[in-house]
């Protein structure tokens, strides 16, 4: 799961720059599917628009 706030359907997660298949629980939560993050991994919170366009992109998270 990641934590955070202001999710929308249109939230989604990559790690490593790699796109994950990413569920919207809640405005403050997000569930990833099959992913086990590894110490190191890069985490960024991507908003797209309905036909998958990317808005925008949180900053960067190194998850230790």
């Amino acid at each position: 799961y990641i934590e955070g706030t202001n999710f929308t359907n249109f939230s989604s997660v990559a790690v490593n720059k790699e796109n994950i298949k990413t569920t919207y629980v809640n405005p403050n939560l997000l569930m990833l599917e099959n992913t086990t993050l590894e110490p190191s991994s890069s985490v960024v919170i991507n908003q797209r628009t309905k036909g998958g366009t990317k808005l925008s992109s949180s900053l960067e998270y190194i998850y230790n």
